[in-house]
């Protein structure tokens, strides 16, 4: 959180998405500045204030460093969640996201996960 975007630029140089280098050091240099150094406790907070970290992140991070229950979808989850709901559909389309973002959520929600 103390480095510029060049130095950040400089390490991360090879990777590409320099974009995401410098979102992520936003998002923790935020944390620091506004959350005393400590991530939001949610997922819908953490996705909302903190540039850097979308869904899938905000998700994953809560999931396991606070226990939330949350869904997260990536390509392995969208994969056995299009199986199991037979959904035949372009796989990044807006609509297909919302279906299974959706079920994953449905999912997470089941006291069962049923």
């Amino acid at each position: 959180a103390v480095a510029n975007v060049d130095q950040v630029n400089a390490l991360w140089k090879g990777l590409g998405y320099y974009s995401r280098a410098s979102r992520l050091l936003a998002g923790a240099q935020k944390v620091v500045a506004k959350y005393n150094g400590r991530l939001p406790d949610n997922a819908k907070d953490m996705e909302a204030n903190i540039p850097g970290i979308g869904r899938y992140s905000a998700g994953a991070i809560c999931s396991i460093a606070y226990g939330e229950r949350v869904p997260v979808l990536d390509g392995n989850v969208h994969r056995l969640l299009s199986r199991f709901l037979a959904l035949h559909a372009p796989p990044k389309a807006k609509v297909t996201l919302d279906i299974l973002w959706g079920a994953a959520a449905a999912f997470v929600k089941s006291p069962d996960g049923l």
